[in-house]
């Protein structure tokens, strides 16, 4: 699936920074977040309008804060990406106006396993969903008026959908109402189509049945949480669909992933209930085809875990985007690349960014490695769409004990080596850097050239013959046509910073985060 990013007819690689979830509210904090997004080297700027600040009275629509975000956006040379905060942020009902949290009897909440009435809204309510569908419009009316320069590049319907609360379902008249009803025949073909889901397995350990309620389908827990899904799903669709219909623009949603290693995994207490998780995936694709990608918020460090959600939502029907990933550890800062390089991600962003700076303003040391991967990353934005999907972009991250690997395109063996942190470069190899592991991506532009971005690796290349003795006397590799460093300006216009001929090519072509992006040539 190609991007869903574009800007005046051209597409976009979103490098991007969130924001803290009310520094819309603040011309402090958005002062800080701004300067956040500088210090990251992002282009587009995620952050959330409220339901409640946009309808403070039903039917009264306060644009100002709309207004307000294209404004400074436009001033600061960013996109955006604005979060719709109405039914959910999170999994409950933070964002919503007061008028919609004190009348409980026209807009229902959701009821526990317990009795309890949650501080969620209920996705079977269909008062609740006329009213966001109602609002939602509005706010696609108004960017459709103020996007006349395609700054806004795409719209997020709700934040972490589902149940944030100690229940797995609504219990709730309405919602017991709708577990009873059949499970949809369309949905039951697209499981029984994709046979290795866990979805499948649920319903083939009840026998496979046809036009039973949720729990005979699924099993009793199983289908509560099913239900969950599909009733989200369908709900966030039909106010996807009533923002679209004014201004059709892409659409998608987040997912707060369940636990997997946290707690127990409860659906509601360790994760929002119901939200487009990977075992979730199918419902929701079938149930909200007006969403124009279901997009996850990683914050897992666990190499397993980051491939296994990485390969879940690339695909031929969903392209990877990874609106919100951790901005603190080293973890983001190294699988950030496998996103980008092996999964072919169209866009990736950080969650929290005002805290990406010190106290003083400046960028805080610990998050170094970051700032460093983000840095290199966007002196190539270019390159990431002219080779997304073809095959010659490749992932480097070193991983525990690794010291290098060795690959073979058609012509060469490329062998990298990640370097001592002691070795920065022949400029300022004086200098110790803290350490870090070696990560980056290697970009084959052509038969014979390449371009190298991240920190704290090192590139040889050699003949592609099983046995060779190269014409370089120190290490065997192949000279070089051209080694220059630079990065690709706004327009993709290529701009060399400093040229590499002698002894900086002796042991390899060094890569860190300073040099932005090294361009090879191989002379062959």
């Amino acid at each position: 699936m190609e991007t869903i990013f574009t800007s005046r007819g051209r597409p976009v690689f979103v490098l991007g920074g969130q924001a803290h979830n009310s520094t819309t509210y603040s011309a402090q904090d958005r002062e800080v977040f701004w300067k956040a997004l500088d210090a990251l080297n992002a282009n587009t700027a995620e952050i959330p309008v409220y339901w409640e600040a946009l309808e403070p009275e039903e039917g009264k629509f306060d644009v100002s804060s709309v207004e307000m975000l294209f404004r400074e956006a436009r001033d600061h040379g960013k996109y955006l990406i604005l979060l719709w905060f109405g039914t959910w942020k999170n999994g409950n009902m933070r964002y919503t106006p007061s008028w919609v949290k004190l009348d409980t009897g026209r807009f229902r909440r959701v009821i526990s396993h317990e009795g309890n009435r949650l501080f969620v809204l209920s996705s079977h309510c269909d008062e609740n969903r006329a009213a966001d569908a109602r609002a939602f419009a509005a706010f696609m009316g108004c960017c459709k008026t103020l996007n006349t320069d395609d700054t806004l590049l795409a719209v997020q319907v709700e934040n972490e959908a589902g149940i944030a609360g100690r229940s797995y379902r609504d219990f709730s008249a309405e919602g017991q109402a709708d577990y009873e009803k059949p499970v949809p025949g369309g949905l039951l073909d697209l499981i029984e189509s994709q046979n290795d889901t866990e979805l499948y397995s649920q319903w083939k350990g009840r026998g496979k049945r046809r036009g039973g309620n949720w729990g005979e389908t699924f099993g009793i827990k199983e289908g509560s949480e099913n239900l969950t899904a599909y009733s989200a799903a369908s709900y966030i669709d039909k106010v996807a669909a009533a923002g679209k219909e004014v201004y059709d623009i892409p659409l998608y949603t987040n997912a707060a992933l369940d636990g997997y290693v946290h707690g127990w995994n409860l659906a509601g207490t360790n994760y929002t209930g119901g939200g487009p998780i990977p075992r979730l995936y199918p419902i929701w694709k079938y149930a909200a085809p007006h969403l124009d990608l279901l997009a996850p918020d990683i914050y897992h460090n666990s190499l397993r875990l980051y491939h296994r959600i990485c390969e879940q939502y690339s695909g031929e029907d969903n392209a990877l985007f990874v609106p919100e990933s951790g901005a603190g550890g080293a973890g983001n800062a190294k699988n950030m690349f496998y996103a980008i390089g092996t999964y072919g991600a169209i866009g990736y962003a950080v969650f929290g960014i005002e805290g990406l700076l010190a106290k003083d303003g400046k960028p805080d040391p610990r998050c170094r490695e970051l700032l460093e991967s983000f840095a290199s990353v966007s002196a190539a934005l270019p390159l990431l769409l002219k080779f997304r999907g073809t095959g010659k972009i490749r992932a480097l991250v070193q991983e525990e004990f690794d010291e290098g690997c060795h690959y073979r395109t058609e012509k060469y063996i490329v062998k990298v080596d990640f370097t001592p942190n002691r070795m920065t470069n022949y400029i300022h190899r004086a200098l110790e850097q803290e350490p870090s592991r070696g990560r980056g991506l290697i970009i084959q532009a052509g038969e014979d050239e390449f371009y190298l971005l991240g920190a704290g690796f090192t590139v040889s290349f050699a003949p592609g013959d099983d046995i060779f003795y190269s014409e370089d006397r120190i290490t065997n590799h192949l000279p070089y046509l051209l080694v220059e460093e630079g990065y690709f300006d706004p327009s993709g216009k290529w701009i060399t910073s400093r040229i590499r001929t002698g002894d900086e090519c002796d042991h390899g072509l060094w890569v860190f985060a300073e040099n932005r992006v090294v361009h090879c040539v191989v002379c062959p």
